[in-house]
């Protein structure tokens, strides 16, 4: 993934938001904190070598380190992008999703799923797409996972716009859905 310098904030949350979905915690530091002296400046005047440091300040390094919460506490992720929260009572999971379910978030969904469901695999599932703007190939991908676990007919959308319901029936998931 990369945080790209035109969109810095918004690519910046993405990144993150999947290091902490994938359980990693992470520091960013400045590339110049990390160098040691450099043999092939050593030529150079001080100034220069203090020059290049200093460029170096906005390049940054990151260090990842296991995140010993991770998957302790509670199942559901909100981002400003994405959301999703989950409930279970008597073996019927209700899930709500809200933003867009691409390649980025959909493993946010199987995470958050599957958190929900280590207490035994609900026999029905009803997803509340009222607030999905869209849904990729990766989102559906993480629906047939949930239909296959659950059975044909055992998952239900709710609540999807115009745009979410072409995409379930163009590529036929809507037949399978109950």
């Amino acid at each position: 993934m990369t945080v790209l310098r035109y969109d810095y904030e918004k690519s910046l949350k993405k990144v993150t938001d999947f290091l902490h979905s994938v359980g990693l915690k992470w520091e960013r530091v400045p590339m110049a904190n990390y160098l040691p002296e450099l043999g092939s400046l050593a030529a150079y005047p001080d100034e220069t070598k203090a020059a290049y440091k200093k460029e170096l300040e906005n390049v940054y390094a990151w260090i990842l380190t296991p995140d010993e919460n991770y998957g302790k506490g509670e199942a559901d992720y909100d981002s400003a992008d994405f959301g999703v929260k989950t409930s279970m009572s008597d073996k019927k999971m209700k899930i709500s999703l809200r933003g867009r379910l691409d390649s980025i978030t959909a493993p946010e969904l199987l995470s958050v799923y599957e958190k929900t469901a280590a207490g035994g695999t609900p026999e029905k599932i009803v997803v509340d797409a009222s607030a999905l703007e869209y849904i990729s190939s990766a989102g559906l991908r993480v629906l047939l996972m949930m239909i296959k676990q659950t059975g044909n007919g055992n998952l239900s959308v709710t609540g999807q716009n115009e745009t979410v319901q072409n995409i379930l029936n163009q590529t036929g998931l809507a037949d399978l859905v109950g």
